[in-house]
């Protein structure tokens, strides 16, 4: 009889881990199983657990984390961390890990992600994607019903926020979906949780928590052009304050994050303690 390959192992591994883990069944009723993967990160040697949140910072911090797993102080930029991140969710549903989230964290796993404002979420999201045209921005013109190839295409601010308002969770993509549906608040049992707002701080607080020993420097990567106070109230009128408060309105709960309505800058300069703070149940 022949053995089953690795790919037919992998697929057995997937389905075990989730019939057995009511975490990452939560997780696949929003996302695909490949997107899955980009979501958990596991360090057997530091005993963490990373769950992912695109347009957070995540990009600079999974890439001081690869240089941490690797005993060095730097990341390389001419790399991706973003490979890195998905060899080590493999550790996640590997032989001895079927157990999924709640396994590692029975296992005395240190548990993180970070978080952001929505509102600055999105306007990252706009910058970063729409305006410097990144792959992601097909998405967006294929919603709104544009040819695709040509990602030079303007869209307008009021556009990106009248799409992605319109989308579930389950049909969105990762960047602009609802933080509480990609990292699961109140269900994933965090030991930690940073803020976008207090970045640097809340990194150097990381590293105290996950016991690091070295100290490897935060890359920057993904620039965001100035999201907070003027700058936000420029792009942001009334009533896309009004739908975003809507679409995102979990977020805004479950995040500690207070909801505007005529005007966005105050709460996008507001400062937050560092470290975790308590998800509502």
């Amino acid at each position: 009889m022949r053995r089953p390959g690795a790919s037919v192992k992998r697929e057995l591994l997937w389905t075990a881990t989730s019939v057995r883990s009511g975490i990452m069944r939560a997780a696949l009723a929003n996302r695909t199983r490949a997107d899955l993967q980009y979501s958990f990160r596991v360090s057997e040697q530091h005993t963490y657990l990373s769950v992912e949140n695109p347009k957070t910072g995540s990009t600079s911090v999974q890439a001081a984390l690869t240089a941490l797993d690797r005993g060095e102080l730097e990341f390389d930029p001419e790399e991706s961390p973003h490979v890195e991140f998905r060899k080590r969710t493999e550790a996640l549903v590997s032989g001895r890990r079927t157990g999924g989230v709640e396994a590692l964290a029975r296992a005395g796993y240190r548990i993180f992600t970070f978080i952001r404002n929505p509102y600055t979420r999105l306007l990252s999201n706009f910058h970063g994607i729409v305006v410097d045209g990144a792959p992601q921005k097909a998405l967006v013109l294929e919603g709104l019903g544009r040819p695709t190839a040509d990602l030079s295409v303007p869209v307008s601010f009021e556009e990106f926020i009248s799409l992605v308002v319109s989308q579930s969770d389950e049909e969105t993509d990762p960047h602009w979906r609802s933080q509480t549906a990609q990292i699961l608040p109140g269900v994933i049992p965090y030991t930690f949780v940073g803020r976008f707002e207090s970045l640097a701080d809340d990194y150097e607080a990381l590293l105290d928590h996950v016991d690091a020993g070295i100290r490897p420097t935060l890359p920057r990567f993904n620039r965001s052009r100035p999201g907070d106070g003027p700058a936000a109230d420029a792009h942001f009128t009334p009533e896309l304050i009004k739908a975003v408060n809507t679409r995102y309105e979990a977020d805004f709960h479950n995040l500690g994050y207070a909801m505007a309505s005529d005007s966005v800058g105050e709460e996008a300069r507001r400062a937050f303690p560092t470290g975790l703070f308590p998800f509502p149940s």
